[in-house]
């Protein structure tokens, strides 16, 4: 370090003023009081929880059985479809044979 002196002055720590000798004022440790806006978390106790459960099981179930009723019907028409075409190949194959 050659030539160069020491002033006292150390950044940023509130040390020595580098002229006069004096402590500068050390910055503010305290913390500066916010007001927390956020919206405290609630938790559903047990029983909501389970009521919830409960409502989406049971949403979920009548969503399957209606599906299922729909799939029903469709079964059902090809069933009948099938059917009908079961009887065109019986009636084709009885005027073939005769």
């Amino acid at each position: 370090m050659g030539n160069a002196q020491f002033d006292g002055t150390v950044l940023g720590t509130g040390a020595f003023d580098s002229c006069l000798g004096k402590r500068s004022p050390a910055p503010s440790m305290e913390k500066t009081q916010q007001t927390d806006t956020r919206i405290p978390a609630t938790f559903p106790t047990r029983q909501e929880s389970s009521e919830n459960h409960a409502k989406k099981a049971s949403k979920s179930a009548a969503k399957i059985q209606e599906e299922a009723k729909i799939a029903e019907e469709v079964l059902r028409s090809e069933l009948n479809m099938l059917k009908e075409a079961l009887r065109d190949v019986k009636t084709s194959l009885e005027q073939e044979a005769s």
